[in-house]
C-alpha cells in the first residue's frame, strides 16, 4: 500500500491527501508499528491533524450508509426506475413575454417617477433655500 510522505504539507490540498492516504491504511492496517508512524506523523504538524479528523469525521459519517443496504445484500442499479416520476424534472414555468413586458414597463415608470420627484425636491430645496 502506498505510503503517506514523511514531508510537511506545503499546501491545505497536500495534507488532505496525505490525511487520506493514511485514513484508508488505517483501516486496513491496525498493526503497533503502522499506528506509530501515524502519531508520529500526526504530531508533526497541526494541519495533518487538522486535515486527518476532518477527513475522518466524514468517513465514519458515512459508515451509516451502510445500514441502508437492502437486508438480502443486492443493489438494483435502476431504483429509480421502479419509483414513477423519479428522474423527471418538473417543467420550469413559463412567463409569458406579454406579462414581463407589462411588469418591465411598470417598473421603469415607479423609477422614472421616483428619480423626477427626488430631483424636484432637491431643485426646490436648493432654490428655495436661497430666498432665506
Amino acid at each position: 500500500m502506498k505510503r503517506p510522505t514523511d514531508s510537511p504539507p506545503t499546501d491545505a490540498s497536500q495534507a488532505e491527501n496525505q490525511a487520506a492516504t493514511w485514513l484508508v491504511r488505517l483501516d486496513a492496517d491496525h498493526s503497533v508499528d503502522t499506528l506509530r508512524h501515524w502519531q508520529a506523523w500526526m504530531k508533526e504538524d497541526v494541519r495533518r491533524r487538522a486535515a486527518f479528523v476532518r477527513l475522518e469525521q466524514g468517513w465514519r459519517q458515512t459508515e451509516c450508509l451502510k445500514s441502508l443496504r437492502p437486508l438480502d445484500g443486492s443493489v438494483n442499479p435502476n431504483v429509480l426506475d421502479t419509483f414513477p416520476g423519479a428522474g423527471i424534472q418538473a417543467p420550469k414555468p413559463k412567463v409569458a413575454c406579454k406579462d414581463l413586458a407589462i411588469q418591465t414597463v411598470a417598473v421603469a415608470l415607479a423609477a422614472g417617477m421616483l428619480a423626477s420627484k427626488l430631483i424636484a425636491s432637491c431643485w426646490l430645496f436648493i432654490n428655495l433655500d436661497g430666498l432665506r
